[in-house]
Order: C-alpha cells, then sequence, then structure tokens
C-alpha cells in the first residue's frame, strides 16, 4: 500500500543517491544590493519571488535601496523595506561570505542586534529581546518562506547548524513577534533562510574551506543554468568535522568546580565539542527550477548533527570512549510555487509542499552494550508533512490593497526513517512509543510503567486563515490591519492580531507604531499527551508594543531607533505531566539602536540594544523556573536550604550588548572585514549566584559551597565579554579568491559559551558551565567558472 511514509523514503533514497549535482554560487558586489535586487518586482506582481526587472541596481543609495515597494517579510501587502511592520534583520552575501563565521547561529549574533546564542544538551538554542528557552520553539524557521519547523519536538532544528553557507542569498531575521505573518511559534523571532534562484547568478563555482581547530574541511559545488524557458540552481555541500578539545568548566553536585577531566570527574574526556554526529558529515543539496512560465520548483536535502553541548563526557563502551552523546537531523524538502494573474488587480500565489524530518538524540548512560541500540536514545522519531496554501493580493485601489489566504497542512508523526515501528522514541522524557512490544522498554531503560502507547503513528491537521488591510490615510500615513487564526486537531484557536500606523514623511523619515499579539502551541508530542489525558491545552501569549524610527538622514547614512515593551505568559516544563504548562508571566522592555553607513568603499554597521526585566512572577504552586531568579522559592536537594529571590533581571541574558561590523575594500584586489561585539551585565545569571549563597548560611554544606562560588567567581563567569573577528579577502584572478578567516581573534574572558540554566535546584553551583572557544583560523578558496 502506498501511504505517506513509502513516499518519503522513495524520496529519501532518491535524494542520498541520485541528486549530487555539479552546483556553487556568486556572492552579490554589494551588501544591501544582494538584499534588494530580488525584491525589485514589476509593478503588477504581488510576491518576493515573481518576475524581476534586470536593472542595474549596484549604483544606488540606501535611501533609494530602502524604498523601492515591494512585499517585504513580515507583511503580505506591499510596502517599502523601511515601513514593514516590525524590526528586521537582513544579512547579505556579502555579510555570509565576509564573516568567519562556523553556522547562522554565528550570523545572528555577529549581526543581530542582543541576539545571542547558548550552548544545550538538545543543541544551540538562539535567543531575541531577551527571550531564550531550553527548546527552539519560541522560533520559526523558514527557507524560501516555507516553514520547516519539527513540530513534534524540536522546534526550529535543521538548516542552523551548517557550515556550509554558500547557498544563502540572504537571512531575513524578525526581531520579536511574526505569528501574525508567520503562524503559531513567532513568539520570539522568525529565521528567514532565503536561497540562491538562477535568477540571480550569472557563474558557476566552487568553493573548499578548512579550519584548523576544528578539523574541518568543507566542499560545495554550485552550478547555474538557463535560458528563456527555464533557469536552474543546483548546490551540493559537504562538511567533515572532528571537532575541538576545548577547555569545558562545570561544578558537579558535590561542588567539585573545574574543567571536565581535570579536577572534576578527573576520569572522564570531554566530548569533542563540534565534532560531527557519529563521524558522519553534514550534507545539504539543493535545486531550484524556474519555469519562467509563473511556476518555480524546489528541492532541498539537509544532513546535520553534532555532539551534545552540555559539557558532557564521552562515553565508555567495552573500554571504548566515544561521542555517544549527540543529536542528528535530517530533512527532505519538496516545494512548487505557482504566481497567477487573475486579473490586473488580483494575484494569487499557491504553493503546494511536502516536507519529511528525521531526528535521533543519543543519551549519555549505558542501557544497552551496542551503541546503535534504541536503548540507548533519547528520541528517535520522524514527522512528514503535506502542505498546501494560497493567497491573494488584490489591489482594490491606489490607496487600498487587500491581503488574504489560507492554509493546510496534514503532519503524520511515527519511526525514523527506515526504522521499525518499535524504535519509535518521542516525547520530553522519551515517554511516547508505539506499544509494549517497543524495543526501548526494558529495566535499564523505559520501564512499563512511565511508557505512553501511541500507536505506530499519529496524524494531526492544521488550518490557518490570515489577512492584512494595507490603506494610505492620506500622503504620509498607512494603517495596516492584519490577523491570523490557527486551529490543531489538539488545540485551541490561536488567534494573532496586529495593528501598524505607519508615517513616511518625504521618503527620510519612518515612524512607526507597531501593536500586536502572538501565540504559539505546545509542539505535537505535548498536544497528544494533553488529548489522551483530557486536559486543558496551553497556549504561550505574547502582547507587544513597539514604536520604531527609521533615519534616512543621507543617501550614505541610515540610523534606526526601536522601543519595544512584551508581556509574555510563559509555558515551561512541567515534569509530573510530561507537558508544558503556563509558569507565570514576564514583563520586557527593550531598547535597539542601529546605524549603518555606506559609500564606494565599505559598508559599515553599529548597534546597541537592551533588554531589561520590568516584572516576572510564578505562577501559584510553582517553586522556580530559568526565566529568572527574580520569583524563586527553590528547596535544594539533599539539605534544607531554600533558595528565595534575588533581584529583578532576566536568567540566560546580558542586559546589554555593542555590536558592530564592517567590510572595507582595502584595494581593487583586497577587502578586509572586522566585526565585534561586546556583552555584558549579566546581572540575572550573577542573581542566581548570589541567591544560592545567601540560601547555605549556617547549613553544613556553606564551606563547599562558598569554596565552588570562589572558583566560579575566579574563571570572571558572568562578566563583561568581548570579542574581534577579522577575515581578509584577496581576488588573485576574475575567476579565483583565497579568504584567511580567523574567528575570536582576540576575546576578553576566554570567548566563554555559557550553556543555558534552567535554574539551580542543587545546594552547588551546578548550573555554571561553559566551553572556552579557541581561537580559530581557517582558508577558503573560491573559483567561479
Amino acid at each position: 500500500m502506498c501511504n505517506i511514509r513509502t513516499i518519503r523514503a522513495y524520496i529519501g533514497r532518491f535524494v542520498v543517491k541520485r541528486m549530487f549535482a555539479p552546483a556553487w554560487l556568486v556572492v552579490a558586489k554589494l551588501a544591501l544590493v544582494s538584499v534588494l535586487y530580488p525584491f525589485y518586482v514589476l509593478a503588477q506582481t504581488s510576491d518576493v519571488e515573481t518576475q524581476f526587472v534586470r536593472m542595474d541596481l549596484f549604483d544606488l543609495s540606501l535611501s533609494e535601496l530602502s524604498n523601492i515597494e515591494v512585499i517585504v517579510p513580515a507583511a503580505i501587502t506591499k510596502l517599502t523595506l523601511d515601513e514593514t511592520p516590525a524590526s528586521i534583520t537582513v544579512i547579505t552575501a556579502d555579510d555570509i561570505r565576509h564573516a568567519p563565521a562556523r553556522n547562522v547561529y554565528d550570523l545572528i549574533e555577529t549581526y543581530v542586534p542582543g541576539a545571542i546564542w547558548m550552548n544545550h544538551e538538545e543543541g544551540p538554542h538562539p535567543g531575541l529581546r531577551g527571550s531564550i528557552a531550553n527548546r527552539n520553539d519560541k522560533f520559526i524557521l523558514l527557507v524560501n518562506g516555507r516553514n520547516l519547523n519539527s513540530k513534534a519536538h524540536y522546534g526550529a532544528k535543521s538548516e542552523l547548524e551548517q557550515w556550509d553557507m554558500s547557498d544563502i542569498q540572504r537571512i531575513e531575521i524578525v526581531r520579536g513577534p511574526g505569528s501574525v505573518t508567520y503562524g503559531p511559534g513567532a513568539v520570539a523571532g522568525v529565521i528567514n533562510i532565503v536561497t540562491y534562484t538562477a535568477n540571480f547568478l550569472e557563474e558557476s563555482s566552487v568553493s573548499v574551506r578548512y579550519v584548523n581547530e576544528y578539523d574541518s574541511v568543507g566542499f560545495s559545488l554550485n552550478h547555474v543554468k538557463q535560458n528563456e524557458n527555464i533557469g536552474i540552481f543546483t548546490h551540493v555541500g559537504i562538511t567533515k568535522t572532528g571537532g575541538d578539545d576545548s577547555r569545558q568548566f562545570l561544578v558537579n553536585s558535590d561542588n567539585d568546580a573545574d574543567y571536565l577531566g581535570s579536577d572534576t570527574y578527573p576520569d572522564k574526556v570531554p566530548l569533542d565539542y563540534f565534532s560531527d554526529y557519529q563521524n558522519d558529515p553534514q550534507v545539504k543539496v539543493h535545486m531550484d527550477i524556474d519555469l519562467k512560465n509563473d511556476w518555480r520548483v524546489w528541492l532541498r536535502y539537509t544532513q546535520q548533527g553534532s555532539t551534545w553541548r552540555g559539557n558532557e563526557a564521552k562515553t565508555n563502551f567495552s573500554g571504548h570512549l566515544l561521542n555517544q552523546q549527540s543529536l542528528r537531523d535530517r530533512q527532505i524538502t519538496a516545494t512548487a510555487e505557482n504566481k497567477k494573474e487573475l486579473n490586473k488587480k488580483l494575484h494569487l500565489l499557491s504553493t503546494l509542499s511536502f516536507d519529511s524530518f528525521d531526528a535521533e538524540r543519543r543519551g549519555e548512560d549505558v542501557r544497552n552494550p551496542d551503541p546503535n541500540h534504541v536503548q540507548n536514545f533519547k528520541s528517535n522519531y520522524s514527522e512528514d508533512e503535506i502542505f498546501l496554501r494560497a493567497l491573494f493580493n488584490w489591489h482594490v485601489t491606489d490607496t487600498f490593497e487587500l491581503a488574504f489566504g489560507g492554509e493546510y497542512s496534514r503532519d503524520n508523526f511515527g519511526a525514523g526513517w527506515n526504522d521499525e515501528d518499535t524504535e519509535m522514541i518521542l516525547g520530553d522524557d522519551g515517554t511516547l512509543v508505539n506499544g509494549p512490544n517497543a524495543e526501548v522498554i526494558s529495566p535499564d531503560a523505559l520501564k512499563p510503567e512511565d511508557a505512553i502507547y501511541v500507536g505506530d503513528e499519529w496524524n494531526t491537521n492544521t488550518y490557518s486563515l490570515f489577512a492584512e488591510a494595507n490603506v494610505a490615510l492620506n500622503e504620509q500615513y498607512k494603517l495596516l490591519l492584519s490577523g491570523r487564526a490557527d486551529k490543531n486537531t489538539h488545540s485551541d484557536l490561536l488567534f494573532s492580531p496586529r495593528l501598524a500606523l505607519v508615517s513616511n514623511r518625504n521618503q527620510r523619515h519612518i515612524t512607526k507604531l507597531i501593536v500586536q499579539r502572538s501565540q504559539r502551541m505546545n509542539t505535537a508530542g505535548q498536544l497528544l499527551i494533553e488529548d489522551m489525558n483530557g486536559f486543558d491545552t496551553n497556549t504561550e501569549s505574547l502582547k507587544s508594543i513597539e514604536i520604531a524610527y527609521t533615519g534616512n538622514l543621507s543617501d550614505q547614512l541610515v540610523v534606526k531607533v526601536s522601543n519595544y515593551w512584551n508581556d509574555t505568559e510563559v509555558l515551561g516544563r512541567n515534569n509530573t505531566l510530561d507537558t508544558a504548562v503556563p509558569i507565570g508571566n514576564l514583563r520586557v522592555y527593550g531598547l535597539e539602536t542601529e546605524l549603518q553607513y555606506k559609500w564606494s568603499a565599505a559598508t559599515l554597521g553599529v548597534n546597541y540594544s537592551l533588554a531589561k526585566q520590568l516584572e516576572w512572577h510564578l505562577n501559584e504552586g510553582l517553586m522556580a523556573s530559568g526565566v529568572s531568579y527574580a520569583d524563586y522559592n527553590q528547596p535544594l536537594k539533599n539539605s534544607n536550604a531554600v533558595m528565595q529571590s534575588v533581584g529583578n533581571d532576566l536568567n540566560n541574558w546580558p542586559n546589554q550588548a555593542l555590536k558592530f561590523f564592517g567590510h572595507i575594500d582595502l584595494s581593487s584586489k583586497t577587502t578586509l572585514h572586522l566585526d565585534g561585539r561586546i556583552l555584558w551585565d549579566y546581572q540575572g545569571a550573577q542573581d542566581g549566584l548570589e541567591s544560592l549563597r545567601q540560601a547555605v548560611q549556617g547549613e553544613p554544606e556553606q564551606a563547599d559551597v562558598e569554596q565552588s562560588l570562589q572558583a566560579v567567581a575566579d574563571k570572571n563567569v558572568y562578566e563583561m565579554d568581548f570579542r574581534l573577528n577579522l577575515s581578509l579577502s584577496y581576488k588573485v584572478s576574475n575567476s579565483f579568491d583565497i579568504q584567511m578567516l580567523i574567528q575570536n581573534l582576540y576575546g576578553s574572558n576566554d570567548n566563554k559559551r555559557y550553556s543555558y540554566d534552567s535554574g539551580n535546584s542543587r545546594a552547588a553551583p551546578r548550573r555554571v558551565r561553559f566551553v572556552e572557544e579557541p581561537r580559530t583560523f581557517g582558508v577558503r578558496l573560491d573559483y567561479r567558472f
């Protein structure tokens, strides 16, 4: 019988075995041109990916580029880029090519105001505007506008750890809520990766990259071919990374505080940092076909994985030390898009897409002598989705535009690719299995009384409706009214509205008032557990007010300022119910300022951000969270001490951040890139250490705790962090470039990369964990043909 899983398996085999066709890319000449060139559409078109007007935009100023009217991120009607009802950072092709970044997380931390990322056992976790969690379910990940989040468990997971980024034409980051445009889940932000197309490239190319400290070798090949009837862009990339033996600091429950493998667990060997999953390389394959008759089809396969980032040790299997604790995801996507002009005022963009996501995460415990046995896994599953979308754009009058549409997705959750149904493991605690014969069930792994039987697979349907009205009140003011409703099989109805008033004076000074609400539902695994047990479904809701100003002070100089107030009903994990429940109310104020200057030989940017907690209140009956130590009443394990409230700041967050970057042409052949960031004011994390110090006063463990706290202080934990990165590019010939890359050229505090702190619960500062990332040297060779 041919079902969705059979189709998925066939596509997977086809992609892996046959789609490694030749491919590579050419980067754009100037940063802002590479952002806006694909946005420049015919006056009668209605979507970013419609027909391009082939004209020379390379000499346009910042002001002229910013005021081309297009369909922009965070809206579905026509606006200029400056008028879009959100704060957006666009990381351009030049930004990507020049930055000595390992992956998209590094790019976001380099260029996006205030953005950071932290280590965690489930992989890196990004943060925007003070919002960060122990899972990436507050963000939506898009590729070419297609939502590729893992609905079952991991959220925004795939793509973001890829070292190969040479297929990416730009990355759009919506800072803050975006559910009204992109659907439930976009409460912290949206990451949209936009790939190259044949319309944008004129040459094929090949690239080789090597980074010494991580023993990382990457190869990518792009090919572009087009004529008057069809354009094809193809990309293939493979990266092999052995990892680094960076020093990893932690504190255990006995208050041993030092580097893993030295004074702390001296008999242990830490996991290799950034090592590939089970020595399997990263892989990326992409093909984009533009039929030039209003049809576009693109196919994509990615494979990525790495060791845990929680300061863990290698696992001993019969005398062999393995990087067992690791996580991998694979994803296949096939998408067809059609643009149709129904008449001169009404246009339709329709999308049909299939997606399959496969994940497996290996645990730290040896429950079976075979490292590959599912009993040594914490999760092992896949999810398949069939997705339909229709978007109508109606140019009603010269002053009124209306966009409306709907989406439908059919999702199937079950065993991983090529796995037996009995090998499925899903859920926050790995308790969702197919039945009593599940292979993970054993006295040493999952006990029968803890298992939740869900059958071989289950399905859900999600229905969505959305609309946006764009009204020009006069020559200066525009009013946008937007709304979106989403309903999943196991969820209540979610509604995300937005009102935005935009003032545009002489295309130079743009002021925006944005009032909106964004919502997210629990993961599919959590929703299923709630449904099976008759629990009420839970929704995280963020209400936001933002006032933003953009000033095009000259053709070369742009300044942006944004003030926002967020009020969030936060969901957090409930260990007893194996789901997420409302845990408290968080109010945050933020300020973001940006300055960008561009002239013929350089682009320079600097930004500053402040994210300050105003209030944090735990819900009744709860004692602790990872959000803040401002409302805390946690009895400590194996102690009579109780950690109580201290301060009023966000945990896992530097309240202030200053970032800068620049690409400067030193000559016609040489380009210098510098970027740096300063993160400081980690007051919320310091509050947690002070709360612990106060709690153990007079207790038997006081001396041990104070000794470990002193060890933490000696390492300057949660102090100011300054880093500087550099690259130097040299054009050997018209077709050959060589680039030197240095990450962490200078670091003021040993380049600490902290792990996410979900809240301390022991008479030891055991949530203090960090990796001292190395200074890395790399080289990249690009050849165009």
